[in-house]
């Protein structure tokens, strides 16, 4: 026989079963930790892969603005070439 804090007296018998579901609660919120790790660690993984897919596109946009810039700026050279050879009125 086992007397609590409060009072209440079990026996043996109650002791040994509440012993035994105090362990499983442990495992199981053992085993809930666990996954939270996981899930933490295929969440940080998953960001991590799309904050570089979105760097790999930023990269990528930048070089294309710059190659259409380029070819704006070709454009507007040869526009210029194209009225310094046009006659004035004088």
């Amino acid at each position: 026989m086992y007397k609590t804090q409060k009072g209440i007296t079990i026996t043996e018998e109650e002791m040994h079963d509440l012993e035994i579901k105090v362990a499983r609660i442990e495992e199981h919120l053992k085993s809930q930790d666990e996954k939270e790790i996981d899930n933490n660690r295929d969440l940080k993984e998953y960001f991590n892969i799309k904050i570089e897919a979105i760097e790999k596109a930023r990269s990528l946009a930048l070089i294309a603005m710059k190659r259409r810039l380029e070819g704006m700026n070709g454009f507007c050279d040869a526009l210029r070439d194209q009225t310094s050879c046009f006659l004035t009125k004088e």
